[in-house]
């Protein structure tokens, strides 16, 4: 498969994304200029190749991502390799209920000691206890099932290798470089000394000739010399 990414004319620096649903990786990707760019004569058509590896995903739902660059020198590369898992999570939320305490049992009546020795224990009371017994209980704790979308996502091992210039042609091409510099200083070095020259002949010429400030300070035929000189 092919893609243009980033056709001439774009902006730049831009990012692009590209996902591939039910793939975990084992990829390959070529990064190259398109068929026809215009690029500088002798520069490759590749740009840079990589080797993504394949995930190891711990759920069904899985793909990954790509994220191509083209960066502020307008050279792509490969920014990242993501593996991205989704799944559904279950969690158990307890349930908030109104406790009412409950109702203080009624006093039972009182009676005489003498009368009571040896007497056994009213029905009402036993049965007051048993109820008293139930309802100290704790409810028991209720929860409710509730289902939550996760999503995570982990790089991707990548090998690259870049297709850029060898050496020597790098080295060759700064060598060029440096010579092209190094005249186009001397051009401007030798502006600068005829400007020099040329200020100071005029500024001689203007002090030495007819009523010059230097005039009579030089012998005539040595002025006149000098005069054809400059």
């Amino acid at each position: 498969m092919t893609k243009e990414l980033f056709p001439i004319g774009s902006s730049f620096p831009s990012t692009k994304t590209i996902t591939f649903d039910n793939k975990k990786g084992g990829m390959d990707l070529l990064v190259h200029y398109s068929a026809g760019a215009p690029i500088l004569q002798g520069h490759p058509f590749e740009i840079a190749s990589y080797v993504i590896h394949e995930g190891k995903p711990k759920h069904d739902k899985v793909g990954f991502v790509l994220r191509v660059c083209n960066n502020i020198h307008q050279i792509p590369i490969l920014e990242s390799s993501d593996l991205q898992e989704e799944w559904v999570e279950e969690e158990k939320i307890p349930i908030k209920k109104d406790v009412t305490p409950p109702p203080k049992p009624a006093e039972a009546p009182k009676t005489d000691p003498a009368a009571a020795a040896g007497a056994q224990p009213p029905a009402q009371d036993t049965e007051m206890k048993t109820e008293e017994t139930k309802q100290a209980e704790p409810a028991k704790q209720e929860f409710e099932i509730r289902k939550k979308n996760k999503k995570a996502s982990s790089a991707l091992k990548v090998d690259s290798q870049s297709h850029a210039l060898s050496p020597p042609i790098r080295e060759s091409f700064f060598n060029l470089e440096k010579q092209w510099f190094t005249e186009d200083q001397n051009i401007l070095d030798f502006k600068a000394v005829k400007n020099e020259l040329e200020s100071y002949t005029y500024q001689v010429k203007n002090d030495i000739d007819s009523y010059g400030p230097m005039e009579k300070f030089i012998e005539e035929s040595t002025r006149v010399a000098f005069l054809k000189r400059l």
